[in-house]
């Protein structure tokens, strides 16, 4: 088993990779215009980025005795006071998981070394499993985390409460941003809704992008960027 100090700094090493990529996202809504020196600013924080969280999967698969193709799709949901990072286990070389495998995982999860809430979802020997991590990080990312909603708040000219819920998934070559948008009563019109879709467009936070109506949460909508020209 991997030494707590090791864990320790996986879970850091999160916390700094989304900071970082909050502050370039805050920049981008400042630029407004300077769009040169922001697809550079996106270009590095996705290359920070997917650094960052290769070595956190490398990381967890020691943790858990896996090998580190074993570890999927992995999400960081960003709160205000923690991140929950979701990912999937595959299945071996073998194409399947035996009992034993499934009970090694599981006690890893529970020991909460790699975080400070775990959780486990299971449901066939040959389907992935789907894992979530908890991470406190302490009151100075709560204030990157409020100035960062400030600031998307103030370029898409709506209030800090209604910038909900984020999530974070990086990918080779894109850190893409999906976060909910909240109407400030019952829900967006198709005036306020064109009105935010047209400041989305002009590409300050990222040089592709989509906008919808939430199927969670009704009324609100789904604002989903990437940092890069392509979504693949």
């Amino acid at each position: 088993m991997a030494p707590v100090r090791s864990i320790n700094m996986a879970n850091k090493a999160v916390g700094v990779a989304l900071v970082s990529i909050l502050a370039v996202f805050l920049m981008a809504g400042q630029a407004c215009g300077e769009r040169s020196m922001l697809a550079e600013s996106w270009q590095v924080a996705s290359a920070f980025a997917f650094n960052v969280f290769a070595e956190h999967r490398q990381e967890l698969s020691s943790d858990l005795d896996i090998d580190v193709d074993q570890i999927g799709d992995m999400v960081a949901t960003v709160n205000p006071n923690n991140i929950v990072v979701e990912f999937q286990v595959l299945p071996g070389s073998s194409g399947s998981f035996n009992t034993s495998e499934v009970n090694r995982i599981k006690e890893a999860l529970d020991s909460g070394k790699l975080g400070t809430e775990t959780d486990m979802s299971f449901y066939s020997d040959t389907q992935p499993l789907e894992a979530e991590i908890s991470i406190d990080l302490g009151p100075s990312y709560y204030y990157h985390f409020t100035e960062f909603r400030q600031n998307v708040a103030s370029v898409l000219g709506i209030s800090q409460d209604q910038v909900g819920e984020v999530d974070v998934a990086v990918e080779p070559n894109s850190v893409v941003f999906d976060f909910e948008l909240l109407p400030e009563f019952g829900d967006f019109d198709e005036r306020e809704f064109n009105r935010i879709k047209a400041v989305l467009e002009k590409g300050d936070f990222g040089p592709v992008n989509t906008l919808t109506y939430s199927w969670d949460n009704p009324g609100a909508l789904d604002a989903k960027i990437w940092t890069s020209e392509s979504t693949d």
